[in-house]
């Protein structure tokens, strides 16, 4: 059989879906799946197609380089009925068994050795040719107990599960004898029926030559009725030796007939079967299960097949049957281990869910009180400024390792959640990249932004995992890229009226990964081969968790890279919807502080200290003002002396009943008030309580979450948007040293690096642009154009794309600036 064939493909496509490692096998589940995965492979085959499948599958799952099936042709050697090699047919096996481990399993009927195999069977030329280091061998055994051949597997490398194993050749030994035994009986018929006929016709043509011969002719009947009677003999022998039982029930259901196998089965003798009322069987196409009772009051379980036929000239019923009660226990354990794994990976889940919990509640603490530091503290040493970014830093990234762990049961199980919303692509990724902001500034290494013009400026779509897909990527980049750029690229493939397909490429030129590590990476706990951990560091988690998210999303993506030069991830995510304005968003806005909202009475319902402390410096000189309570009384006490607006209300992952059942207290006592659950993002409330609450602060909280949730509710203040306004005074002019080479050189600026860094926006390049700026103001005394360096330097430093677009966009006004005061003056 060849992988072309239809049951080679058949057995092909099924293996590759279901292999595992079998050396790394440790538990009841991945038994169980090894033990369906080859009993699905082979049971829609039968005979010599069997054999082969068997084979095909042992080397194919358990990823061993040789097993047989082997047939006892004599006392000197074996004969393969099937083989394979390494998922290929074997062709050409003849064994000799002088001093071989065949010859061992044949005397003794098992036979194990794990490896040096080489060393024990010195005079074996097979397994010195083909460097056979380990051997598993179970004999096969026909109904007499005689031994008629064996399943063998065999391997270039010692082989592992000690345990495991042999059980599972010896289960597969035993289908295997079975299939040999029904090969040699089909045979056995085949070859008397083929005899039959050849003599049937022999003795007709013969009749009809010498029909003047009487005596010939009588002779002649003579023999054939002397074969009749043997071939009659015949088929007695073979239902009598059959494995599966034969009865033959009459049309009053009484059993008339039974085979040894039969009475085998019911534990019974013949004369207790014989006129037993076994009732009038129901013809079916397909093999049906039955429970009997045997002699001993103990039940077993058969499987019938029910046809009608002649027999002794009466219309009678022949049932045939096999026992099939050790399948059925092997099914319930099956089902039963696969039970207990699926109790135990729940377990896993909620043990990791709890960990979680308790791991948050101190990191939020770390967390806010260190962004509290960085928003409040106003210190000279510039070192205590670094020490608050080194705990704030290295606690985000404890955080993300806690999210990612919990992120692999979602993804494993399909249950990421998704949160759509509109935002606006430009904003979003300069937040984005202003996460990397401290790490980037340590590194030698060019940031290249590209938005292209195309792109639309608001989208609809989950903002918060299209940014843990973006920083898993660039954090992936800024690990392995020492010198060279990074590059982000946001482009559309496909635009139509109100989608299109959004491409998102991340590039750099760190060290690449090899073409054998391209799959693996997307692995989980998977990281390249020979990685130095202890200079990259990672977990193999990120990688895992971006392709997921990606396909939840309903995109794909893809890796392009070469060892030594680096790599290129593609994102593509079509059907994205575009939001034409800021109307069809629900509340896009461009609020930075809790000052530029309305002020408001908020009511906290919290009984964590450290969280109160941390939403009492957010809100610390703003004009909001801020009520705690520790329980549902003292809220209940506060909301009736106070003219509340929000409530802040906290659920705990040990206490979410009575939490959200005091929130639906408040929900309908108080309906015109909006509640913001301050909650574990793995709590998973959101989905059924969408209704009860307006807003969610997830753990740990910080400013920004707690801007942009303030900000669906409470309206934005009415004021102007500010304009740049390049103004000069009669002393700034005065200062000015040969205006006429100023202007050419900012006509000049203007003309080329301005709309290069425009179009490219690549950080060294604008790093550059403002460091010149800056220059070219001081030696011409220009005052205005310094301050404009300086103010763009400054949002360059903060990775502030959308505020630096902006600026930039203003830079030939300084010209015509000082144009109309030369001409309004001059």
């Amino acid at each position: 059989m060849s992988s072309d064939s239809p049951i080679g493909s058949q057995i092909s496509n099924q293996t590759n879906k279901s292999i595992i490692d079998f050396n790394k096998l440790n538990n009841v589940q991945s038994f169980s799946d090894i033990l369906q995965t080859i009993f699905l492979g082979i049971s829609s085959t039968q005979g010599v197609d069997f054999f082969e499948s068997l084979v095909f599958h042992l080397t194919q799952v358990l990823e061993i380089d040789y097993a047989f099936i082997t047939q006892l042709e004599n006392d000197n050697s074996t004969i393969a009925l099937a083989g394979a090699f390494r998922g290929k047919r074997y062709d050409e096996y003849v064994y000799k068994l002088k001093n071989t481990p065949h010859e061992i399993v044949l005397e003794q009927g098992k036979y194990t050795c794990y490896d040096n195999l080489k060393k024990v069977f010195v005079n074996d030329s097979f397994i010195q040719k083909n460097n056979i280091e380990s051997y598993i061998g179970t004999a096969l055994y026909d109904q007499k107990g005689e031994v008629t051949g064996l399943l063998c597997v065999m391997n270039s490398s010692p082989l592992g599960n000690k345990k495991i194993l042999p059980k599972i050749i010896e289960i597969f030994a035993v289908s295997a004898a079975r299939e040999l035994k029904k090969i040699r009986t089909e045979k056995e018929l085949e070859k008397i029926n083929i005899d039959l006929e050849k003599l049937v016709r022999k003795k007709t043509n013969q009749l009809e030559e010498t029909n003047d011969n009487l005596r010939k002719e009588i002779k002649r009947n003579k023999k054939i009725q002397s074969q009749l009677i043997k071939q009659e003999t015949q088929f007695k022998e073979l239902v009598y030796n059959i494995e599966n039982g034969i009865i033959i029930v009459n049309q009053e259901g009484k059993i008339k007939f039974a085979n040894p196998a039969a009475l085998k089965i019911f534990e019974q003798p013949l004369h207790s079967l014989l006129d037993y009322e076994f009732g009038l069987p129901i013809i079916n196409d397909k093999p049906v299960e039955l429970e009997i009772l045997k002699s001993n009051n103990q039940t077993g379980i058969v499987e019938m097949n029910i046809t009608l036929t002649e027999w002794e000239n009466e219309s009678v019923y022949l049932v045939s049957f096999r026992e099939i009660t050790m399948r059925k226990k092997a099914e319930e354990e099956i089902i039963k281990a696969k039970l207990e794994a699926d109790s135990a990976n729940q377990a896993k889940t909620e043990f990791l869910t709890n960990v979680s919990h308790e791991l948050r509640t101190p990191m939020n603490a770390i967390l806010g009180f260190s962004q509290l530091l960085k928003l409040k503290l106003k210190v000279d040493d510039p070192l205590i400024y670094e020490y608050i970014d080194t705990i704030y830093n290295n606690s985000n990234i404890l955080l993300s390792l806690i999210n990612e762990l919990l992120d692999i049961n979602q993804a494993e199980a399909g249950k990421i959640e998704l949160n759509y919303c509109g935002f606006s692509v430009r904003q979003f990724l300069g937040e984005t990249i202003k996460l990397f902001s401290s790490q980037l500034s340590k590194k030698t290494v060019n940031l290249l932004i590209d938005i292209e013009d195309n792109v639309p400026k608001f989208i609809n779509f989950d903002s918060l995992r299209l940014r843990q897909i973006l920083i898993n990527l660039i954090s992936n980049s800024l690990k392995f890229t020492t010198k060279g750029h990074i590059k982000i690229l946001i482009s559309i493939q496909e635009l139509y009226l109100n989608s299109c397909t959004l491409k998102i490429f991340v590039e750099d030129t760190g060290i690449g990964i090899k073409d054998e590590d391209k799959e693996r990476i997307f692995q989980v706990f998977t990281q390249s081969k020979g990685q130095d951990n202890y200079r990259y560091g990672g977990n193999g988690l990120g990688l895992f968790i971006t392709q997921k998210i990606t396909e939840c999303l309903g995109g794909t993506i893809t890796l392009e890279s070469e060892w030594g030069k680096g790599s290129t991830f593609t994102i593509i995510f079509p059907n994205v919807e575009i939001l034409d304005s800021r109307e069809n968003l629900e509340e896009i806005s461009y609020i930075k502080t809790l000052n530029d909202l309305d002020p408001v009475n908020i009511l906290v319902i919290n009984d964590v200290f450290d969280d109160c402390n941390i939403i009492k410096g957010y809100f610390a000189e703003t004009e909001h003002h801020l009520l705690f309570a520790n329980n549902k009384e003292m809220a209940v006490n506060l909301l009736n002396n106070y003219c509340i607006d929000i409530l802040f209300i906290r659920l705990t992952l040990n206490n979410i009943e009575n939490d959200l059942k005091t929130s639906k207290f408040l929900h309908k006592q108080y309906q015109t008030i909006p509640i913001i659950a301050i909650t574990d993002i793995y709590l998973n409330i959101k989905e059924h309580n969408n209704s009860l609450f307006q807003g969610f602060l997830e753990y740990p909280i910080n400013y920004s979450q707690l801007v942009e949730v303030l900000s669906n509710i409470l309206r934005q203040k009415e004021e102007q948007e500010t304009k740049i306004e390049f103004s000069i005074t009669a002393s700034d002019y005065e200062k000015i040293n040969n205006l006429s080479n100023l202007l050419q050189e900012l006509q000049k600026i203007q003309e080329n690096s301005w709309k290069l860094i425009r179009r490219r926006m690549i950080l060294s390049e604008l790093q550059q642009f403002c460091h010149d700026l800056k220059d070219l103001g001081q030696t011409y005394h220009c005052q205005i154009l310094v301050n404009y360096s300086e103010m763009l330097a400054s949002h360059v430093r903060f990775f502030d794309i959308e505020k630096f677009s902006k600026v930039l966009d203003n830079f030939p006004q300084i010209r015509v600036s000082l144009l109309n005061y030369f001409d309004n003056n001059g």
